[in-house]
Protein backbone atom coordinates (compact mmCIF):
# COMPACT_ATOMS: atom_id res chain seq x y z
CA UNK A 1 0.00 0.00 0.00
CA UNK A 2 1.42 3.37 -1.02
CA UNK A 3 2.02 5.76 1.84
CA UNK A 4 2.91 9.39 2.22
CA UNK A 5 5.15 10.40 5.14
CA UNK A 6 4.81 13.77 6.80
CA UNK A 7 7.60 15.00 9.03
CA UNK A 8 5.99 17.42 11.45
CA UNK A 9 7.71 20.69 12.22
CA UNK A 10 7.80 20.90 15.97
CA UNK A 11 7.74 24.27 17.67
CA UNK A 12 9.46 24.22 21.05
CA UNK A 13 7.28 25.94 23.60
CA UNK A 14 8.60 28.20 26.31
CA UNK A 15 9.60 26.64 29.61
CA UNK A 16 7.79 26.89 32.92
CA UNK A 17 4.01 27.30 33.26
CA UNK A 18 3.59 27.89 29.52
CA UNK A 19 4.83 24.35 28.81
CA UNK A 20 2.21 22.90 31.14
CA UNK A 21 -0.53 24.97 29.52
CA UNK A 22 0.50 23.95 26.01
CA UNK A 23 0.70 20.30 27.02
CA UNK A 24 -2.96 20.51 27.97
CA UNK A 25 -4.29 22.73 25.19
CA UNK A 26 -1.84 22.75 22.29
CA UNK A 27 -0.12 19.35 22.08
CA UNK A 28 0.67 19.98 18.39
CA UNK A 29 3.34 22.47 19.50
CA UNK A 30 4.93 20.12 22.05
CA UNK A 31 8.24 18.35 21.50
CA UNK A 32 7.99 14.57 21.25
CA UNK A 33 10.86 12.53 19.76
CA UNK A 34 8.38 9.87 18.66
CA UNK A 35 5.91 12.20 16.96
CA UNK A 36 5.11 11.22 13.35
CA UNK A 37 2.08 11.46 11.08
CA UNK A 38 1.63 9.04 8.21
CA UNK A 39 -1.06 9.40 5.53
CA UNK A 40 -2.28 6.22 3.88
CA UNK A 41 -2.72 6.39 0.11
CA UNK A 42 -5.95 4.36 0.16
CA UNK A 43 -8.20 7.28 1.07
CA UNK A 44 -11.84 8.07 0.35
CA UNK A 45 -13.52 11.16 -0.97
CA UNK A 46 -15.06 12.28 2.32
CA UNK A 47 -12.45 10.99 4.75
CA UNK A 48 -8.79 10.12 5.04
CA UNK A 49 -6.87 7.74 7.27
CA UNK A 50 -3.66 8.68 9.06
CA UNK A 51 -1.41 6.83 11.48
CA UNK A 52 -0.17 9.07 14.29
CA UNK A 53 2.67 7.94 16.53
CA UNK A 54 3.20 9.87 19.76
CA UNK A 55 3.90 9.39 23.47
CA UNK A 56 2.01 10.39 26.62
CA UNK A 57 1.92 9.37 30.31
CA UNK A 58 -0.87 6.85 29.63
CA UNK A 59 -2.30 4.99 26.65
CA UNK A 60 -5.67 6.85 26.75
CA UNK A 61 -3.83 10.18 26.81
CA UNK A 62 -1.67 9.13 23.84
CA UNK A 63 -4.77 8.02 21.96
CA UNK A 64 -6.46 11.38 22.57
CA UNK A 65 -3.35 13.33 21.67
CA UNK A 66 -3.01 11.42 18.37
CA UNK A 67 -6.51 12.45 17.33
CA UNK A 68 -5.73 16.09 18.10
CA UNK A 69 -2.45 15.96 16.19
CA UNK A 70 -4.17 14.48 13.14
CA UNK A 71 -6.89 17.15 13.21
CA UNK A 72 -4.43 20.02 13.62
CA UNK A 73 -2.20 18.64 10.86
CA UNK A 74 -5.08 18.42 8.39
CA UNK A 75 -6.29 21.97 9.05
CA UNK A 76 -2.98 23.87 9.29
CA UNK A 77 -0.22 21.70 7.78
CA UNK A 78 -1.72 19.38 5.20
CA UNK A 79 -0.20 16.15 3.98
CA UNK A 80 2.37 17.27 1.42
CA UNK A 81 0.82 17.38 -2.07
CA UNK A 82 -1.61 14.60 -1.21
CA UNK A 83 -4.14 16.51 0.91
CA UNK A 84 -4.13 20.31 0.98
CA UNK A 85 -4.34 22.17 4.29
CA UNK A 86 -7.48 24.20 4.92
CA UNK A 87 -5.96 27.34 6.45
CA UNK A 88 -2.72 29.23 6.94
CA UNK A 89 -1.09 29.42 10.37
CA UNK A 90 -1.99 33.12 10.52
CA UNK A 91 -5.67 32.10 10.70
CA UNK A 92 -4.85 30.08 13.83
CA UNK A 93 -3.11 33.04 15.44
CA UNK A 94 -6.01 35.37 14.61
CA UNK A 95 -8.56 33.14 16.36
CA UNK A 96 -6.49 30.94 18.66
CA UNK A 97 -9.15 30.42 21.33
CA UNK A 98 -11.63 29.11 18.77
CA UNK A 99 -9.20 26.62 17.22
CA UNK A 100 -7.86 25.40 20.57
CA UNK A 101 -11.44 24.58 21.56
CA UNK A 102 -12.30 23.15 18.12
CA UNK A 103 -9.38 20.72 18.17
CA UNK A 104 -9.55 19.81 21.88
CA UNK A 105 -13.25 19.31 22.50
CA UNK A 106 -15.21 16.16 21.71
CA UNK A 107 -18.38 18.10 20.90
CA UNK A 108 -16.56 20.27 18.35
CA UNK A 109 -13.89 19.39 15.79
CA UNK A 110 -12.59 16.38 17.67
CA UNK A 111 -15.81 14.50 16.88
CA UNK A 112 -14.61 14.31 13.26
CA UNK A 113 -11.42 12.46 14.29
CA UNK A 114 -12.02 8.82 15.22
CA UNK A 115 -9.06 6.84 16.51
CA UNK A 116 -8.09 3.32 17.49
CA UNK A 117 -4.74 1.80 18.42
CA UNK A 118 -2.87 0.24 15.51
CA UNK A 119 -1.66 -2.98 17.12
CA UNK A 120 0.36 -3.92 14.03
CA UNK A 121 2.92 -1.23 14.83
CA UNK A 122 5.25 -1.60 17.81
CA UNK A 123 4.69 0.53 20.88
CA UNK A 124 5.09 0.30 24.62
CA UNK A 125 6.88 1.97 27.46
CA UNK A 126 9.61 4.49 26.62
CA UNK A 127 11.62 7.04 28.57
CA UNK A 128 11.79 10.74 27.81
CA UNK A 129 14.07 12.74 30.10
CA UNK A 130 13.91 9.89 32.67
CA UNK A 131 10.10 9.95 32.66
CA UNK A 132 8.17 6.82 31.81
CA UNK A 133 5.85 7.39 28.86
CA UNK A 134 3.64 5.20 26.67
CA UNK A 135 4.35 5.27 22.95
CA UNK A 136 1.57 4.08 20.63
CA UNK A 137 0.48 4.41 17.02
CA UNK A 138 -3.13 5.40 16.50
CA UNK A 139 -5.04 4.98 13.25
CA UNK A 140 -7.15 8.13 12.95
CA UNK A 141 -10.00 8.53 10.48
CA UNK A 142 -10.57 12.20 9.64
CA UNK A 143 -13.96 13.15 8.21
CA UNK A 144 -12.50 15.88 6.02
CA UNK A 145 -15.71 16.88 4.23
CA UNK A 146 -17.47 17.49 7.56
CA UNK A 147 -14.48 19.35 9.02
CA UNK A 148 -14.39 21.69 6.05
CA UNK A 149 -18.16 22.31 6.07
CA UNK A 150 -18.14 23.01 9.82
CA UNK A 151 -15.33 25.57 9.55
CA UNK A 152 -16.95 27.17 6.48
CA UNK A 153 -20.32 27.50 8.25
CA UNK A 154 -18.63 29.28 11.16
CA UNK A 155 -16.78 31.63 8.84
CA UNK A 156 -13.31 30.40 9.82
CA UNK A 157 -12.34 29.41 6.28
CA UNK A 158 -13.76 30.67 3.00
CA UNK A 159 -16.34 28.67 1.07
CA UNK A 160 -17.38 28.71 -2.57
CA UNK A 161 -20.47 30.69 -1.51
CA UNK A 162 -18.17 33.41 -0.12
CA UNK A 163 -16.11 33.50 -3.30
CA UNK A 164 -19.14 33.60 -5.60
CA UNK A 165 -20.32 36.76 -3.84
CA UNK A 166 -17.08 38.57 -4.66
CA UNK A 167 -15.77 36.80 -7.77
CA UNK A 168 -19.01 35.79 -9.44
CA UNK A 169 -19.42 32.43 -11.09
CA UNK A 170 -16.22 30.38 -11.33
CA UNK A 171 -16.05 28.42 -14.59
CA UNK A 172 -14.05 25.21 -14.68
CA UNK A 173 -13.44 23.74 -18.14
CA UNK A 174 -12.74 20.01 -18.10
CA UNK A 175 -10.31 18.55 -20.62
CA UNK A 176 -8.15 15.42 -20.94
CA UNK A 177 -4.42 15.94 -20.55
CA UNK A 178 -2.19 15.34 -23.57
CA UNK A 179 -1.25 11.84 -22.46
CA UNK A 180 -4.86 10.67 -22.37
CA UNK A 181 -5.83 12.73 -25.44
CA UNK A 182 -3.10 10.98 -27.42
CA UNK A 183 -4.43 7.56 -26.37
CA UNK A 184 -7.88 8.70 -27.48
CA UNK A 185 -6.45 9.56 -30.91
CA UNK A 186 -6.97 13.29 -30.48
CA UNK A 187 -3.35 14.49 -30.29
CA UNK A 188 -1.11 14.65 -33.33
CA UNK A 189 1.88 16.80 -34.27
CA UNK A 190 2.53 18.87 -37.37
CA UNK A 191 5.39 20.96 -38.65
CA UNK A 192 4.92 24.67 -38.01
CA UNK A 193 7.83 26.61 -39.53
CA UNK A 194 10.30 23.97 -38.42
CA UNK A 195 8.70 23.39 -35.02
CA UNK A 196 6.89 20.14 -34.18
CA UNK A 197 3.68 21.71 -32.89
CA UNK A 198 0.83 19.81 -31.17
CA UNK A 199 -2.57 19.66 -32.83
CA UNK A 200 -5.42 18.82 -30.45
CA UNK A 201 -8.78 17.46 -31.57
CA UNK A 202 -11.34 17.25 -28.77
CA UNK A 203 -14.26 16.25 -30.99
CA UNK A 204 -13.90 12.54 -30.16
CA UNK A 205 -14.47 13.02 -26.44
CA UNK A 206 -18.24 12.64 -26.69
CA UNK A 207 -17.71 9.10 -28.04
CA UNK A 208 -15.65 7.95 -25.05
CA UNK A 209 -17.68 6.28 -22.29
CA UNK A 210 -15.05 6.79 -19.57
CA UNK A 211 -14.65 10.49 -20.33
CA UNK A 212 -18.40 11.07 -20.23
CA UNK A 213 -18.67 9.21 -16.92
CA UNK A 214 -15.83 11.29 -15.45
CA UNK A 215 -17.37 14.53 -16.71
CA UNK A 216 -20.74 13.69 -15.15
CA UNK A 217 -19.08 12.75 -11.86
CA UNK A 218 -17.22 16.08 -11.78
CA UNK A 219 -20.50 17.93 -12.33
CA UNK A 220 -22.12 16.03 -9.46
CA UNK A 221 -19.21 16.41 -7.04
CA UNK A 222 -18.24 20.01 -7.86
CA UNK A 223 -21.42 21.44 -9.36
CA UNK A 224 -22.51 23.26 -6.19
CA UNK A 225 -19.31 25.27 -6.14
CA UNK A 226 -18.33 25.71 -9.77
CA UNK A 227 -19.85 26.00 -13.22
CA UNK A 228 -18.52 22.90 -15.00
CA UNK A 229 -18.04 23.07 -18.78
CA UNK A 230 -16.66 20.49 -21.20
CA UNK A 231 -13.93 21.76 -23.53
CA UNK A 232 -15.47 20.05 -26.54
CA UNK A 233 -18.83 21.73 -25.89
CA UNK A 234 -17.26 25.16 -25.47
CA UNK A 235 -15.25 24.83 -28.67
CA UNK A 236 -18.27 23.55 -30.61
CA UNK A 237 -20.37 26.50 -29.46
CA UNK A 238 -17.61 29.04 -30.04
CA UNK A 239 -16.21 30.75 -33.08
CA UNK A 240 -13.51 28.58 -34.64
CA UNK A 241 -12.05 31.65 -36.32
CA UNK A 242 -10.55 32.85 -33.03
CA UNK A 243 -8.57 29.62 -32.76
CA UNK A 244 -6.38 30.76 -35.61
CA UNK A 245 -3.21 32.69 -34.96
CA UNK A 246 -4.46 35.99 -36.32
CA UNK A 247 -1.44 38.00 -35.25
CA UNK A 248 1.80 38.95 -36.98
CA UNK A 249 5.21 37.30 -37.10
CA UNK A 250 6.34 39.58 -34.26
CA UNK A 251 7.63 37.31 -31.48
CA UNK A 252 5.67 39.27 -28.85
CA UNK A 253 2.46 38.90 -30.83
CA UNK A 254 2.87 35.24 -31.75
CA UNK A 255 0.38 32.97 -29.99
CA UNK A 256 1.06 29.41 -28.95
CA UNK A 257 -1.65 26.75 -29.10
CA UNK A 258 -2.14 27.26 -25.35
CA UNK A 259 -2.50 31.04 -25.85
CA UNK A 260 -5.14 30.60 -28.54
CA UNK A 261 -7.04 28.11 -26.40
CA UNK A 262 -6.97 30.46 -23.40
CA UNK A 263 -8.23 33.34 -25.52
CA UNK A 264 -11.01 31.19 -26.98
CA UNK A 265 -12.37 29.48 -23.88
CA UNK A 266 -14.42 31.13 -21.16
CA UNK A 267 -12.59 29.64 -18.20
CA UNK A 268 -11.16 30.59 -14.83
CA UNK A 269 -9.57 27.20 -14.27
CA UNK A 270 -8.87 24.24 -16.53
CA UNK A 271 -9.40 20.88 -14.87
CA UNK A 272 -7.05 18.55 -16.71
CA UNK A 273 -7.89 14.87 -16.32
CA UNK A 274 -5.72 11.82 -16.88
CA UNK A 275 -7.24 8.35 -16.83
CA UNK A 276 -5.48 5.02 -17.32
CA UNK A 277 -6.69 1.44 -17.05
CA UNK A 278 -4.42 -1.61 -17.26
CA UNK A 279 -4.40 -5.31 -16.49
CA UNK A 280 -2.48 -6.40 -13.39
CA UNK A 281 -1.91 -9.57 -11.36
CA UNK A 282 -1.43 -11.65 -14.47
CA UNK A 283 -4.66 -10.41 -16.03
CA UNK A 284 -6.86 -11.41 -13.09
CA UNK A 285 -7.52 -7.79 -12.13
CA UNK A 286 -7.46 -4.29 -13.56
CA UNK A 287 -6.02 -1.12 -12.12
CA UNK A 288 -7.35 2.36 -12.82
CA UNK A 289 -5.60 5.61 -12.05
CA UNK A 290 -7.26 9.03 -12.14
CA UNK A 291 -5.59 12.39 -11.60
CA UNK A 292 -6.99 15.94 -11.63
CA UNK A 293 -4.69 18.90 -12.23
CA UNK A 294 -5.98 22.47 -11.94
CA UNK A 295 -4.47 25.02 -14.32
CA UNK A 296 -4.74 28.79 -13.99
CA UNK A 297 -6.29 30.02 -17.26
CA UNK A 298 -4.35 33.30 -17.02
CA UNK A 299 -0.84 32.02 -16.41
CA UNK A 300 -1.25 28.45 -17.73
CA UNK A 301 0.45 27.33 -14.51
CA UNK A 302 -0.48 24.31 -12.39
CA UNK A 303 1.81 25.17 -9.48
CA UNK A 304 -1.10 26.04 -7.16
CA UNK A 305 -3.25 23.03 -8.06
CA UNK A 306 -0.92 20.10 -8.80
CA UNK A 307 -2.48 16.77 -9.63
CA UNK A 308 -2.47 13.73 -7.36
CA UNK A 309 -2.98 10.23 -8.72
CA UNK A 310 -5.78 8.14 -7.22
CA UNK A 311 -5.40 4.43 -7.95
CA UNK A 312 -7.99 1.68 -7.49
CA UNK A 313 -7.73 -2.04 -8.20
CA UNK A 314 -10.65 -3.65 -10.00
CA UNK A 315 -11.67 -7.26 -9.51
CA UNK A 316 -14.80 -8.56 -11.20
CA UNK A 317 -17.47 -6.16 -12.40
CA UNK A 318 -17.15 -3.45 -9.73
CA UNK A 319 -15.50 -0.91 -12.04
CA UNK A 320 -18.25 1.72 -11.77
CA UNK A 321 -18.31 1.73 -7.97
CA UNK A 322 -14.52 1.93 -7.67
CA UNK A 323 -14.35 4.57 -10.38
CA UNK A 324 -16.91 6.68 -8.53
CA UNK A 325 -14.91 6.34 -5.29
CA UNK A 326 -11.72 7.43 -7.07
CA UNK A 327 -13.51 10.37 -8.71
CA UNK A 328 -14.99 11.47 -5.39
CA UNK A 329 -11.54 11.45 -3.84
CA UNK A 330 -9.95 13.30 -6.75
CA UNK A 331 -12.78 15.88 -6.77
CA UNK A 332 -12.43 16.51 -3.04
CA UNK A 333 -8.68 17.02 -3.43
CA UNK A 334 -9.12 19.38 -6.40
CA UNK A 335 -11.82 21.40 -4.63
CA UNK A 336 -9.56 22.08 -1.64
CA UNK A 337 -6.69 23.20 -3.89
CA UNK A 338 -8.96 25.29 -6.12
CA UNK A 339 -10.50 27.06 -3.11
CA UNK A 340 -7.05 27.92 -1.78
CA UNK A 341 -5.98 29.17 -5.22
CA UNK A 342 -9.10 31.31 -5.64
CA UNK A 343 -8.79 32.82 -2.15
CA UNK A 344 -5.18 33.73 -2.96
CA UNK A 345 -6.24 35.20 -6.32
CA UNK A 346 -9.04 37.20 -4.68
CA UNK A 347 -6.62 38.66 -2.14
CA UNK A 348 -3.70 39.36 -4.48
CA UNK A 349 -5.50 39.87 -7.82
CA UNK A 350 -4.89 38.55 -11.32
CA UNK A 351 -1.25 38.38 -12.38
CA UNK A 352 -0.25 38.93 -15.99
CA UNK A 353 1.97 40.85 -18.39
CA UNK A 354 1.68 43.96 -20.56
CA UNK A 355 4.18 44.68 -23.33
CA UNK A 356 4.43 48.15 -24.88
CA UNK A 357 6.00 48.62 -28.30
CA UNK A 358 6.72 51.65 -30.49
CA UNK A 359 5.98 51.20 -34.20
CA UNK A 360 8.70 52.05 -36.69
CA UNK A 361 6.57 54.92 -38.03
CA UNK A 362 6.52 56.79 -34.71
CA UNK A 363 8.96 59.68 -34.42
CA UNK A 364 9.99 58.95 -30.81
CA UNK A 365 10.99 56.05 -28.57
CA UNK A 366 10.71 55.28 -24.87
CA UNK A 367 13.91 57.24 -24.14
CA UNK A 368 12.60 60.38 -25.87
CA UNK A 369 11.90 63.47 -23.78
CA UNK A 370 8.28 64.63 -23.84
CA UNK A 371 6.28 67.49 -22.30
CA UNK A 372 3.40 66.38 -20.08
CA UNK A 373 1.41 69.13 -18.37
CA UNK A 374 4.41 71.39 -18.37
CA UNK A 375 6.69 68.70 -16.92
CA UNK A 376 9.62 67.21 -18.82
CA UNK A 377 9.85 63.42 -18.67
CA UNK A 378 10.80 60.48 -20.84
CA UNK A 379 8.15 58.50 -22.70
CA UNK A 380 9.04 55.49 -20.53
CA UNK A 381 8.31 57.51 -17.37
CA UNK A 382 4.83 58.29 -18.69
CA UNK A 383 4.25 54.57 -19.32
CA UNK A 384 5.55 53.77 -15.80
CA UNK A 385 3.22 56.39 -14.33
CA UNK A 386 0.18 55.06 -16.23
CA UNK A 387 0.87 51.42 -15.29
CA UNK A 388 1.46 52.23 -11.63
CA UNK A 389 -1.63 54.46 -11.50
CA UNK A 390 -4.07 52.04 -13.13
CA UNK A 391 -2.84 48.60 -12.00
CA UNK A 392 -2.80 47.28 -8.43
CA UNK A 393 0.88 46.53 -8.96
CA UNK A 394 3.20 47.09 -11.89
CA UNK A 395 6.93 46.62 -12.25
CA UNK A 396 9.20 46.56 -15.32
CA UNK A 397 10.34 43.05 -16.21
CA UNK A 398 13.33 41.88 -18.21
CA UNK A 399 15.42 43.95 -20.60
CA UNK A 400 13.85 47.27 -21.60
CA UNK A 401 14.76 48.93 -24.91
CA UNK A 402 13.96 52.15 -26.69
CA UNK A 403 11.08 50.51 -28.56
CA UNK A 404 9.93 47.81 -26.11
CA UNK A 405 8.94 47.76 -22.44
CA UNK A 406 7.50 44.80 -20.53
CA UNK A 407 5.70 44.86 -17.18
CA UNK A 408 4.55 42.30 -14.68
CA UNK A 409 1.17 43.60 -13.54
CA UNK A 410 -1.49 42.62 -11.03
CA UNK A 411 -5.08 43.75 -11.37
CA UNK A 412 -8.20 43.30 -9.21
CA UNK A 413 -10.47 40.49 -10.38
CA UNK A 414 -13.34 43.01 -10.65
CA UNK A 415 -13.57 46.50 -12.14
CA UNK A 416 -16.32 49.01 -12.95
CA UNK A 417 -17.56 49.80 -16.42
CA UNK A 418 -18.40 53.32 -17.62
CA UNK A 419 -21.85 53.07 -16.03
CA UNK A 420 -20.41 52.15 -12.64
CA UNK A 421 -21.46 48.49 -12.76
CA UNK A 422 -19.01 45.97 -11.34
CA UNK A 423 -17.80 43.54 -14.02
CA UNK A 424 -15.03 40.99 -14.51
CA UNK A 425 -11.64 42.56 -15.08
CA UNK A 426 -9.13 41.69 -17.80
CA UNK A 427 -5.67 42.75 -18.91
CA UNK A 428 -7.16 44.01 -22.17
CA UNK A 429 -9.30 46.47 -20.16
CA UNK A 430 -6.24 47.62 -18.23
CA UNK A 431 -4.24 48.06 -21.44
CA UNK A 432 -7.05 50.13 -22.98
CA UNK A 433 -7.09 52.40 -19.91
CA UNK A 434 -3.32 52.86 -20.16
CA UNK A 435 -3.63 53.60 -23.88
CA UNK A 436 -6.21 56.31 -23.13
CA UNK A 437 -4.02 57.71 -20.32
CA UNK A 438 -1.05 58.03 -22.71
CA UNK A 439 -2.81 59.24 -25.86
CA UNK A 440 -4.63 61.98 -23.94
CA UNK A 441 -1.18 63.43 -23.30
CA UNK A 442 0.35 62.57 -26.68
CA UNK A 443 -2.29 63.46 -29.27
CA UNK A 444 -0.15 62.39 -32.23
CA UNK A 445 -0.23 58.74 -31.08
CA UNK A 446 -2.79 55.97 -31.22
CA UNK A 447 -2.48 52.46 -29.88
CA UNK A 448 -3.49 49.01 -31.03
CA UNK A 449 -4.25 46.63 -28.17
CA UNK A 450 -3.89 42.90 -28.87
CA UNK A 451 -4.43 40.05 -26.44
CA UNK A 452 -2.06 37.10 -26.44
CA UNK A 453 -3.76 34.27 -24.61
CA UNK A 454 -5.63 35.42 -21.52
CA UNK A 455 -2.88 36.77 -19.29
CA UNK A 456 -0.79 38.87 -21.67
CA UNK A 457 -1.56 42.02 -23.68
CA UNK A 458 0.58 43.81 -26.26
CA UNK A 459 0.08 47.55 -26.84
CA UNK A 460 1.60 48.91 -30.05
CA UNK A 461 1.88 52.72 -30.37
CA UNK A 462 1.42 54.03 -33.91
CA UNK A 463 1.05 57.45 -35.55
CA UNK A 464 -2.43 58.87 -35.11
CA UNK A 465 -4.52 58.75 -38.23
Amino acid sequence: MKRFILSCIVVIAALGSTTVLNAQNEPWFETDPFKAVELWGDTKGDYIKVDVTCSAPTVPEALLEARKLALYTYIFVGFDAAVTKLAESSVYEQDKDFFIAFINEEGKGLRYAEGKINTSKPGGEVKIEKKKMMKITTSVTLKIAEIRKDLESQGKIKSMADLRETLGEITVVVRPNDEWLKRLGGLTFEDNQGVNAPKRDYSRLSENKDYNHILQSIRVNLGDGFKIDDINTQLANGNNEVMRDKLSDDVDLKESAEDMLARTLQADIYLEVNFTEESVDGGTAKQMTISFTGIDAYSNSSSDMPGRSVTKRIVGDNKTALMDAALKEASNDFQAKALKFLVKREEKGLAGKIIFKVDAGVDLNFSSKINVGGDKMTFSELIDEAAEELASKASPFGQQTGTRREYDVTIPSKTKNRKGKEVSNSFEKLASKIETYVTEELKDLQAVVKTVGKGKVVVVFKPAE
